[in-house]
């Protein structure tokens, strides 16, 4: 048993490396991104995963990045799981034989876990993801949750440790063996198969590609998503684009940000959500010739905001 100091200085060294998460975003598109390095004790790091999944809970879907985890607890693996499910469905997720004990012990979603996250779950792996993190992606694979992206991990599934073998050198020695409750095997030697194969590198922005042409080819009306292209309304003088409905035409975190105004201009163009999310808005001219240089547009969106809330464009 762990003494007090040595909790402090465990929760000390968690927080310093994040508590395993590297990176947390939302991507265009509402898509939610978050990158884990491993999975480290459940008293230590669950905390901050719930945090990160709350903090996610809006996007319409999430991209799970272990193409750099090397693996951690199997209690976190089964409490990170936990939040892809509803309240109520209890999910088998994997087993753990020891040798040593002769002995079997569960792993289960924990019902005690508040923030579910239910849309769409796209994982990223390579062959650099390993131990805990290959058998992350493989309980999202054999429960139909989610989707795998990237390369085969690396094949590292069965437990050991350390033991001496004399001369002061020591060898890591399987001492368990991995059980999926569904495949009744596991993914030593032979890693975790994606469902879409693509260089690692390049599996994030498949990922988030095949998750925005899902959007794409969704029933209009679906909830979380705009039906109808929205037009600008935000007066510039001077300038009043022919397609500019067209250019805005996405999801509705995708008014956030920089987009091109029209094909004609590749200068991005910076506006406030709080004008350009609006069901209805356009540009209207007062002028027909733009110099090459920013300038203060004159509001007229329907809020009556001044125009600092407005957009902020450049000309074409």
């Amino acid at each position: 048993m762990p003494t007090a100091q040595e909790l402090d200085a465990a929760r000390e060294e968690a927080g310093r490396h994040g508590y395993g998460i590297d990176n947390m975003a939302r991507l265009p598109g509402n898509v939610g991104y978050l990158e884990l390095r491993g999975f480290g004790p459940t008293e230590l790091v669950g905390d901050a995963l719930s945090a990160a999944m709350t903090v996610l809970s809006g996007t319409d879907a999430l991209i799970l990045d272990l193409r750099r985890n090397g693996g951690g607890e199997p209690n976190t693996v089964a409490y990170l799981m936990s939040h892809f499910f509803a309240h109520g469905d209890e999910r088998h997720l994997n087993d753990l034989y020891s040798r040593a004990t002769d002995t079997t012990r569960q792993y289960w979603t924990s019902p005690a876990v508040a923030t579910r996250y239910t849309k769409p779950v796209y994982v990223l792996t390579s062959k650099r993801t390993f131990s805990g993190g290959e058998e992350c992606a493989y309980d999202f694979q054999t429960q139909k949750r989610g989707v795998i992206v990237g390369e085969s991990t690396g094949g590292g599934s069965n437990p050991g440790d350390m033991y001496p073998v004399g001369a002061g050198f020591a060898a890591f020695i399987p001492d368990g063996r991995a059980i999926n409750p569904i495949t009744k095997t596991n993914w030593e030697h032979v890693g975790v198969k994606p469902d879409i194969a693509v260089p690692a590198a390049d599996a994030k922005k498949v990922a988030h590609a095949a998750i925005l042409r899902g959007f794409i080819k969704a029933a209009p009306g679906d909830a979380g998503h705009v039906t109808e292209k929205p037009r600008m309304r935000c007066a510039y003088p001077g300038y009043e684009p022919e397609h500019a409905a067209g250019e805005f035409a996405s999801t509705q975190s995708e008014h956030v940000g920089q987009r091109p105004l029209s094909k004609r201009s590749p200068t991005p163009v910076n506006f406030n959500p709080t004008c350009a999310t609006r069901s209805s808005f356009k540009v209207r001219t007062t002028s027909t010739a733009l110099p090459n240089a920013r300038r203060s547009p004159t509001c007229a969106c329907s809020s009556k905001r001044s125009s600092n809330s407005c957009a902020a464009v450049r000309s074409v």
